[in-house]
């Protein structure tokens, strides 16, 4: 994150700044713990702490100086798996595979009756000497509903998977990795986004657009509206850049044994370091350039005429 006088909110746990107070109260929300506090004075030489603060813990020591002990809780909600950062810890808990268990059973309960039906179909073609061409039928009906629940293409139409929840790692193979970890600079980065938001071979996750390059606006695809809702650009850039960071530094953990020195120091650098307001405005720049290609994608769907 770029520091200057108008980025005046400061993380006090990872030191990050940010430019309104509600783009850092996101952030602490994603990636920390919070708690409300309000810690009285000790003395009248310390000042109250704002209750908007990190989970974190007074202490008095032999000297009567105050101490603030920051809890590291890195360990998962749902599975109590220990994380190695909290960015890591934020990325688990939103995959967590116990968080949706009771969707899951019920998805599982859907899936299985679903199934029943299509063998149940199936018998009673065979039983009535129904033709191959029914019974191809019937599996590229059961691939199309298997399809439409992993959010690709099927008759036409896209299932867009709400910003924020792109499964981006998962979906793309090693040699697409390795492409993107071997970039030079910054373009790590811009080649993440690129391929994450604005890549024609994964319409589901065109999900992220700017509409007019004279405006702050942007658009976003939100799963509780079920259609684009406007956000600011300078404010959504931010989860942007960090989430791309994280599938990064994802990938760099799969195979940081495949790239060179060269490649892992810039690698973290990318993921550990702050990026520049240069960098925000390429990233905003191409949500624009690459509008027609989301719109498209939506054109298809008929649904989302919101950018359409």
């Amino acid at each position: 994150m770029y520091i200057m006088e108008t980025n005046k909110f400061k993380c006090i746990v990872c030191n990050k700044y940010y430019k309104s107070y509600k783009s850092l109260w996101n952030h602490k929300k994603k990636y920390h713990d919070i708690i409300p506090a309000n810690i009285p004075n000790i003395s009248p030489d310390i000042p109250n702490i704002s209750p908007h603060i990190p989970n974190i813990s007074p202490e008095i020591n032999n000297d009567n100086q105050l101490n603030i002990k920051k809890i590291n809780k890195r360990n998962c909600d749902y599975c109590n798996k220990i994380l190695s950062s909290y960015k890591n810890l934020h990325r688990h808990q939103q995959k967590c595979k116990l968080k949706d268990n009771e969707q899951d059973k019920k998805e599982m309960k859907k899936e299985i009756a679903e199934l029943r039906e299509i063998v149940a179909e199936l018998i009673k073609n065979k039983l009535n000497n129904t033709n191959s061409n029914n019974t191809n039928n019937n599996t590229n009906s059961n691939n199309t509903t298997n399809n439409n629940n992993n959010g690709t293409i099927n008759n036409n139409y896209i299932t867009v998977v709400p910003f924020g929840k792109e499964n981006f790692v998962q979906v793309t193979t090693e040699k697409e990795h390795l492409f993107i970890l071997k970039q030079d600079g910054n373009n790590v980065l811009y080649k993440c986004v690129e391929m994450k938001h604005f890549n024609e071979d994964l319409p589901q996750f065109h999900n992220y657009i700017r509409l007019n390059n004279r405006t702050d606006d942007a658009k976003i695809y939100d799963e509780n509206v079920g259609d684009f809702k406007t956000v600011d650009k300078n404010e959504i850039i931010d989860t942007v850049i960090d989430n791309a960071e994280l599938d990064i530094d994802e990938m760099y953990n799969l195979h940081k044994n495949k790239i060179n020195t060269k490649q892992k120091e810039n690698v973290r650098r990318i993921v550990d370091k702050p990026y520049s307001k240069e960098t925000e405005q390429r990233i905003n720049l191409m949500a624009y350039d690459y509008r027609n290609m989301v719109i498209n994608t939506h054109k298809k769907n008929k649904k989302h005429k919101s950018i359409t």
